[in-house]
C-alpha cells in the first residue's frame, strides 16, 4: 500500500471503528444489553427499576432533539423503548415530581440555568415551531409549575441572510 494509500484509509477505518446508532430503531426484543450498547454505546444513565429491571437513558442532546429509554428485563435484555421528548411525555411532569423521577421520564437536560430560588432545565425537542421544554426545579430539588414551553433561544438570533 502506498503512503498515500494509507493516508486515505487511516480516516476511514476511524470512522468505521467509532460508527454508532443514533437511535434504537431496528433493535429486536429480547437484544442483550451488550449487544445495545455495541451499538448504540454506552448509555448516558442507568435507572434501575423494580424487581432487578432498568431503564437505559439516551439523551441526544444537547442539540439533538431526542431522548430514548430502552427498558431492559431483569435478566438484561430488551423489552421495549420509547423516545420520550415528545408532548404527551412532558404532560407527565407533575409538581412536586424529584428531579430523579424526572431525569427517568425524559432524560438529561439540554440546558440548566440557575434562577433565584433553583433551576430551569430544558430540553430541546423535534418541532416545527423551534420550541423547548422547560421546567422550573426548587431549590428543595423538586419540580415547580409543572412545565412550560419556549423559544429555544437557538432559534431567537438575529438573522444573518438579512441584509
Amino acid at each position: 500500500m502506498t503512503y498515500a494509500a494509507a493516508m486515505l484509509a487511516l480516516p476511514c477505518m476511524g470512522l468505521l471503528a467509532g460508527c454508532v446508532a443514533y437511535g434504537p430503531e431496528g433493535l429486536a426484543a429480547g437484544t442483550p444489553r451488550a449487544q445495545l450498547e455495541a451499538a448504540l454505546g454506552p448509555p448516558t444513565a442507568v435507572h434501575a427499576l423494580p424487581a432487578g429491571a432498568q431503564q437505559l437513558e439516551y439523551s441526544r442532546g444537547p442539540m439533538g432533539h431526542h431522548a430514548y429509554m430502552l427498558y431492559l428485563s431483569p435478566e438484561g435484555r430488551l423489552q421495549r423503548w420509547e423516545q420520550v421528548l415528545q408532548p404527551a411525555v412532558f404532560a407527565g411532569v407533575q409538581d412536586g415530581m424529584s428531579t430523579q423521577a424526572l431525569r427517568r421520564l425524559l432524560g438529561r437536560p439540554a440546558h440548566v440555568m440557575g434562577v433565584r430560588g433553583g433551576e430551569v432545565w430544558s430540553w430541546r425537542y423535534a418541532n416545527n415551531d423551534c420550541l423547548w421544554f422547560r421546567v422550573d426545579v426548587g431549590e428543595t430539588g423538586t419540580v415547580k409549575h409543572g412545565g412550560s414551553y419556549g423559544t429555544d433561544p437557538l432559534c431567537d438570533v438575529n438573522d444573518i441572510t438579512r441584509e
